[in-house]
């Protein structure tokens, strides 16, 4: 596959992992006891779609079977029976856990108690602070607010060289973090299913028996796992220069012409299949490169777009600079489901109007096959970047 890379690759860890669908209790057992839980490090994850009635269960024979873990609340894809899927790490292999976690996403129409005025409030109203600030950093530095270097305590002399990660939906400055303590190391993850209906939590996580609402939780390996991430896209145009952006708004690329993106999008669309225009109900994605590798650094999807001004709105919360390239991607082909691969452990992003039928799939006799596949609809966490493309699944091995 077309943008299909290798982070990092070394010889395969300890690694084992079990999916099983439409679970009971004696097989959970029986493929925990396999999996040496007892002695090992467990990462689990439990489909929405379990009865609720079942949870309980579950729960007390993970907590009872595995003393150092980490887990949370997937959601199941499209025709797959509810599941729990687990991985087990051997020595060299420890949980961590912290309340690390980002801005929430803005509520409309609600009244807010006052609050202390922040330091990031301020931002920008003495004279000339902005002019300061864009020659320092560029835009970054102007719409990025004012933040705190946030560390894990318990990372701080690690010697891990791989990290997993299960989050909340605001995980950038956990990925942040985890980049501060061990920039060499790899890292994936998921931003796990809300659960309000379900725990009646905004989110679930579990770390050693105990349960959080937000934040996130991981496992610290200290061997190097081989990390792989597929956006399941296809380039649309050539790779282009930014000559022009504001925070998360592409303003101006250099394309040989008028350097108009939207128009450029448009152009390409007209070349591939004719078009003459966007609708509103189809996905357009861009790659965001940092060097001459090829190598995007993140894919994000085009929000909106204006032709006759050129600006496109991107999915981000990082801030596009001059002097970082970018390609404009679609998608050729369905999303196909992912199912679990021997010796894989996988995260992938499900498309918000999947639709899913998983709970109408008969939930019959158990069955267990090796690897371990997590889907949620937030995005899923590769390196130092945050994916929220449909159908992106990274993978470590």
């Amino acid at each position: 596959m077309i943008l299909r890379r290798l982070l990092h690759g070394s010889r395969p860890p300890s690694i084992r992992s079990s999916t099983i669908f439409s679970p009971n209790e004696t097989v959970l057992k029986e493929v925990l006891d396999h999996l040496g839980s007892r002695n090992s490090t467990i990462l689990f994850l439990l489909s929405t779609s379990l009865p609720t009635s079942s949870l309980e269960p579950f729960l007390r024979v993970l907590n009872s079977h595995c003393p150092s873990s980490i887990g949370s609340f997937s959601i199941a894809a499209p025709g797959q029976a509810p599941s729990i899927s687990i991985a087990s790490f051997s020595s060299g292999s420890s949980t961590f856990q912290t309340s690390l976690s980002g801005r929430s996403d803005p509520e409309v129409g609600r009244w807010h108690r006052p609050r202390k005025v922040e330091r990031e409030d301020l931002k920008g109203l003495d004279v000339g602070e902005i002019t300061a600030i864009e020659s320092q950093d560029g835009w970054a530095g102007v719409w990025n607010a004012e933040k705190d270097v946030s560390t894990i305590p318990e990372l701080e002399h690690s010697r891990a060289k791989s990290f997993l990660v299960l989050s909340d939906n605001h995980p950038d400055p956990v990925v942040q973090a985890i980049n501060g303590a061990v920039p060499s190391a790899s890292a994936v993850g998921l931003m796990t299913a809300q659960t309000p209906f379900i725990t009646g939590r905004p989110h679930t996580l579990f770390h050693n028996g105990q349960i959080l609402s937000s934040g996130s939780v991981g496992i610290a390996i200290e061997e190097k796992l081989s990390t792989d991430i597929d956006y399941r896209l296809e380039p649309l145009t050539e790779v282009f220069p930014v000559s022009r952006a504001q925070g998360n708004l592409l303003l101006n690329i250099d394309d040989g012409g008028e350097g108009n993106p939207a128009r450029t999008l448009i152009n390409a669309l007209h070349r591939h299949k004719g078009r003459t225009g966007i609708t509103k109900e189809e996905e357009w994605f861009l790659s965001i490169h940092s060097d001459g590798s090829g190598e995007p650094d993140n894919v994000v999807k085009i929000l909106s777009g204006d032709p006759s001004r050129g600006v496109l709105s991107l999915e981000t919360e990082i801030s596009l600079r001059k002097g970082q390239s970018v390609q404009f991607l679609h998608r050729t082909q369905a999303i196909e489901t992912s199912e679990p691969r021997a010796g894989v452990l996988a995260f992938a992003t499900l498309h918000r109007d999947h639709h899913s039928v998983a709970s109408e799939v008969s939930a019959g006799d158990a069955r267990v096959v090796d690897g371990f596949v997590g889907h949620g609809e937030d995005g899923i966490i590769h390196g130092q970047s945050i994916c929220k493309v449909p159908g992106a699944i990274v993978s470590a091995k």
